[in-house]
Parts: C-alpha cells; sequence; structure tokens
C-alpha cells in the first residue's frame, strides 16, 4: 500500500510539473523576434535546437502557472506578464532566435542570456546583464548595473553597442577576433590582454578621468561602442 501511495504521489508531482510548463510552435525570422517583458521577475534565456518556444516557471521555489500574455504578430513572439508576484522564468527558444528583453524598474533580479545565433537586444535598470555564448549582434544597456558578455564570435557586419556609463562592461572575445573599437570611458580604468597599441594603454591606464578613443583589434571588422565607467576586454 505505501509503494502504491508513494507512485501516485510521484506521479502527481511529474503532472504538476508538466501542467506548470508552456510549449509555443515558433519559427525565427531575420524580422522577427522573441519580445519578453516581465516584471519582478528572475529570468534565464537559452538557445537550443528545437523549433519551439519551451517556459517553465516557479513561484515560491514551487511549479506555478507562467501568468503570461501570449501572442504572435508579424513573425514575433511576445511573452508579457502583468502581475507583481515575483517569479522565476527559464525560457529555451530555437537558437536562431532574436531576443528583445526590457525590464521594468524594480529590485535586481537575475537576468541571464545564453547559446545565441541571433540577435539580442536587453535593456535593465539595475538587474547585472549577463550574456554567454553570443554569436549574433548585441545591444545591452543598463542605468545601474555591470554588463557581461561572452561572445561566441562577432559578427563582422554588425554594430554592437554596450552601455552602462556608472558601472562595470566586461567583454569576452575569441583572442584572433577583429574589430572596430570605439570606447568611452567615464573615470574608471581600461583592463585588457588584447594589444590596444602604447598609446591608448598609456590613456586608458589613467583613472579618474572622462576618455574617448577609437581603435582596431587585429585588422578591424564588425563595429563595437562601449560606454562605461570601467571596462574589461578579455580574450579567450
Amino acid at each position: 500500500m505505501k509503494k502504491i501511495s508513494l507512485l501516485l504521489m510521484m506521479f502527481a508531482g511529474v503532472a504538476s510539473v508538466s501542467a506548470q510548463s508552456k510549449k509555443i510552435s515558433y519559427t525565427p525570422s531575420a524580422t522577427g523576434s522573441i519580445v519578453i517583458n516581465l516584471k519582478n521577475s528572475d529570468i534565464t534565456i537559452i538557445g537550443y535546437g528545437g523549433k519551439e518556444v519551451l517556459i517553465s516557471s516557479l513561484k515560491d521555489g514551487k511549479p506555478a502557472s507562467a501568468e503570461l500574455d501570449i501572442k504572435e504578430k508579424n513573425g514575433s513572439l511576445y511573452l508579457k506578464k502583468n502581475t507583481e508576484a515575483e517569479y522565476s522564468y527559464k525560457i529555451l527558444v530555437p537558437q536562431q532566435s532574436n531576443i528583445s528583453y526590457q525590464e521594468e524598474f524594480r529590485a535586481p533580479k537575475k537576468l541571464e542570456i545564453s547559446n545565441i545565433k541571433g540577435n539580442v537586444f536587453v535593456k535593465s535598470w539595475v538587474s547585472k546583464i549577463v550574456l554567454r555564448n553570443i554569436s549574433g549582434s548585441v545591444t545591452a544597456r543598463s542605468e545601474a548595473a555591470d554588463i557581461n558578455v561572452d561572445y561566441a564570435s562577432l559578427r563582422q557586419l554588425a554594430v554592437d553597442s554596450l552601455v552602462s556609463p556608472g558601472r562595470l562592461v566586461s567583454v569576452s572575445l575569441p583572442k584572433n577576433t577583429g574589430a572596430n573599437l570605439t570606447m568611452q570611458v567615464s573615470s574608471g580604468l581600461v583592463k585588457s590582454d588584447f594589444d590596444l597599441g602604447a598609446d591608448n594603454k598609456k590613456v586608458l591606464a589613467e583613472p579618474g578621468k572622462s576618455k574617448l578613443i577609437k581603435l582596431k583589434l587585429k585588422n578591424g571588422g564588425g563595429e563595437m561602442f562601449i560606454w562605461a565607467n570601467e571596462v574589461e576586454l578579455r580574450s579567450k
């Protein structure tokens, strides 16, 4: 009897988790995006090899209904949360998807996007932006938090923009990446293991004053603009 009860409890748990997951068919396109607007929520977005958007959500550490308004229009998928309740979302998306995420002004939350080959647009107020294994173009802005971007590659015909005027912008690039780089640094330092040129290194190593420089990594390539109080530019 105890075995039967245990099996029933396990089955109920699986059914509960399944009931809280959403599955949406979605075909990425060059002009369409997955547009996400969440209030007061942790979010992890992961690109994968499938053809559907898979959404799982937790409330108070337990599976819960996602509480999202979902609609598709003109090739874009819109996910919007209207409730103020605290949630944690994990969203799996086709790797080629373009992602657009805009945070509303609330307390800091987890904000991570990884394994994306499409373009990424993300804006936060006070949440740190963490992007990993990104192959598409990135436009990221935070009003009051750090930005950390780990590129799998940098598109040569794109213009990337990473802006957090009062905080740290940290960028990792494959060591042979070419780029045309413009950096506006408010008052902090620039730390890099790329060859930035002797004159630039001297200027960028001086703390306490605003600096604007333009330089080429390797022989140049994709355009990248960084505006931050402090910059870390690392090869990998």
